[in-house]
């Protein structure tokens, strides 16, 4: 491809501002799985990660069959180009893909369970305490007692009953 096969432009006269070079370029999105295969160095690796990245299946499946250790270059050009996050730890000077990949998918399932805990003590916390807004509301209904009275028979705690009391 040359580089006026390049632009999205085809205008001769902008054209001819530029000096037109014949570019080889290798483009993972265009690479069939059998010329990837070619590749036996890490630039293989990468290059299948950054054709797979938008496919989590192929993706898992390429990392899994990877045996390629990255070194720094190797993983600051997929985070440019893929934004996959991994990272070396102090004193490494290469990582292990499949073993950085599964280290990775257990941070972000170990972050979403305890979102999802928080969220969840979250909701049962609020339900909980809308059940026992209606409970005194229906207590004091039913019952003619005043706030004070319906929240003592329903044991809400001393430090809580300003709060409640608002809300009723």
């Amino acid at each position: 491809m040359s580089l006026h096969e390049m632009f999205h432009v085809r205008d001769r006269r902008i054209l001819s501002l530029v000096p037109d070079y014949q570019i080889h370029l290798i483009a993972p999105f265009g690479l069939s799985d059998q010329e990837l295969d070619k590749f036996h160095t890490s630039l293989g690796e990468v290059l299948s990660l950054i054709k797979y990245a938008n496919d989590k299946g192929r993706m898992d499946q390429a990392i899994r069959n990877s045996h390629q250790k990255l070194r720094k270059e190797e993983i600051d050009v997929l985070d440019r180009c893929i934004n996959m996050k991994l990272e070396l730890k102090d004193g490494e000077e290469e990582v292990e893909l499949c073993k950085a990949w599964e280290d990775m998918k257990k941070e972000v399932e170990e972050k979403t369970a305890a979102r999802i805990a928080a969220e969840t003590a979250e909701r049962v916390a609020e339900t909980a305490e809308a059940t026992l807004l209606q409970d005194l509301r229906n207590l004091m209904e039913t019952l003619h007692l005043s706030a004070e009275q319906a929240m003592a028979a329903l044991k809400v705690p001393e430090a809580e009953r300003s709060r409640f009391s608002a809300m009723i």
